[in-house]
């Protein structure tokens, strides 16, 4: 299961150090080339401004049940 989505441009470094830090510690990740002045346009409709911008999947109910209980944020009332 994909992990991480990043959005990236070419000749990004910060996008490329990224991608390198994500390969060296095997998670795995999607990325979405903003590579068509449309793809940037809609990017810049969503309030983003700079690349890259990294997201998290994490699934569905019990997925998030498993990460929040993983990062201890798992309220005490479940």
């Amino acid at each position: 299961m994909i992990k991480y989505i990043i959005y990236t441009q070419k000749a990004c470094g910060y996008c490329n150090k990224a991608k390198e830090l994500l390969a060296e510690l095997n998670l795995k990740y999607k990325e979405r080339l903003l590579d068509t002045p449309e793809r940037v346009k809609k990017f810049k409709e969503r309030g983003y401004k700079t690349v890259p911008q990294i997201f998290k999947h994490i699934g569905g109910f019990t997925e998030l049940q498993k990460d929040l209980k993983e990062r201890r944020r798992w309220p005490i009332y479940f």
